[in-house]
């Protein structure tokens, strides 16, 4: 997954909010509180094509808790596997980051 295609695709569309449960501004201010929690390597402002999921590439913090919210709004875990293509193992391994980096 792209996160930057697919977030200029479906950030102002009704999916969006259907599939997370909120408003793409209120998973901004979300990611900002977390993502210091859930980023795997310093941030280079080179990497503005940053990818989440192709499998092998860099989990980043966005598709983190793109993922959790999107199985705690009632998706399959095995369709977010799919979507975000990565293993059910990291999948599971995403969520609980998630879940304690909001926790914090």
């Amino acid at each position: 997954l792209k996160w930057d295609h697919f977030v200029s695709r479906y950030k102002d569309k009704p999916l969006f909010k259907r599939h997370l449960r909120m408003s793409y501004e209120s998973f901004c201010l979300l990611l900002e509180k977390v993502k210091e929690h859930l980023d795997p390597v310093p941030h280079d402002s080179d990497q503005k094509e940053r990818m989440g999921g192709l499998r092998g590439g860099l989990i980043i913090p966005e598709l983190h808790l793109y993922a959790t919210l999107r199985y705690l709004a009632g998706a399959s875990y095995s369709d977010i596997c799919v979507f975000c293509g990565v293993s059910a193992a990291k999948f599971y391994d995403m969520v609980w980051r998630t879940i304690f980096a909001i926790n914090r």
